[in-house]
């Protein structure tokens, strides 16, 4: 079945491959002209920015890399079993601690959510199910639709088990970007979100890469909507992703907050307080990582 696809404002369109490959980062050097020139102080701000917008896309990078490997993984016998996935979770969470779950999630018709629910609990041993959240947040069954993309496997599962489960689509707009994925076969990546599992105050987002019945994307359009098997997300949470990026630089005298410019309303990660204010003597810089 062709599903009817959902078209997303342009700005959404423009949002995939993103956080951190349309975001903005800000930077501003606080209190330093008091003690150096003013250019000197401006200088000193390019070159900062410059050296942090590359640390975090390099972190972009890696993750990037992830979602390949795992395209690599899927092509080597064909089947994505729960020891096979931890496997992989094991080695990727390893060397990548910011991220805060990796995810299996199968393309899921409506006619064989019934089967999949079953052999899930037979798998897992406990009784399984497949839900969306309501507007106050609360768990309930999926509404009919045509398809769904449940929350199958997630590694680790300790502290994601609150998104086990989950129809990563219950939204129309988290059902658009996993449709724009499974179109362009071409990872796309979510708008800031509350993740089900968050505990603290962290914006999540999440990278989606599709998952083909074959070793890479399908050539044409209407071979990828026929092809698809599912997605391998990489889960991350805003503020550690940060951290681990710039975990290497000293950032005392700026403050730097990362934003989506098609949210910006939303601060996904600040060093500082973004509530105090400015002095008069404050630069501000900013820029925007590309993919």
């Amino acid at each position: 079945m062709r599903p009817s696809r959902f078209t997303p404002p342009h700005p959404l369109v423009q949002y995939t491959v993103a956080i951190l490959f349309g975001v903005t980062m800000a930077i501003w050097l606080t209190g330093y002209v008091r003690e150096q020139s003013r250019a000197q102080a401006v200088l000193r701000l390019r070159q900062r920015a410059d050296e942090l917008t590359v640390a975090v896309q390099q972190s972009v990078n890696a993750k990037l890399q992830v979602l390949q490997a795992f395209q690599a993984f899927y092509a080597v016998d064909r089947t994505i079993s729960l020891d096979e996935f931890k496997k992989f979770a094991v080695v990727t969470l390893t060397y990548h601690p910011d991220i805060q779950a990796l995810q299996w999630i199968p393309l899921t018709a409506a006619d064989d959510l019934d089967a999949l629910v079953a052999r899930a609990r037979a798998e897992f041993g406990y009784e399984f199910t497949v839900f969306e959240r309501d507007s106050s947040g609360a768990n309930v069954p999926v509404a009919p639709r045509d398809f769904y993309f449940p929350v199958y496997y997630i590694e680790p599962m300790e502290g994601n088990q609150a998104a086990h489960g989950l129809d990563a689509g219950f939204e129309p707009t988290r059902r658009a970007v996993l449709i724009d994925a499974w179109y362009t076969g071409k990872v796309a990546v979510s708008r800031p979100i509350r993740l089900v599992q968050e505990t603290g105050n962290q914006y999540g987002v999440l990278l989606y890469q599709p998952i083909y019945n074959q070793t890479l994307p399908p050539d044409t359009e209407a071979e990828r909507v026929e092809s698809l098997i599912g997605f391998v997300p990489v889960v991350l949470r805003a503020g550690d992703f940060m951290h681990a990026s710039l975990a290497d630089f000293n950032t005392d005298g700026f403050r730097i907050s990362l934003r989506d410019p098609n949210t910006p309303d939303i601060v996904l990660y600040t060093n500082q307080d973004d509530t105090a204010p400015e002095s008069q003597d404050d630069f501000s810089m900013t820029k925007i990582g590309r993919a």
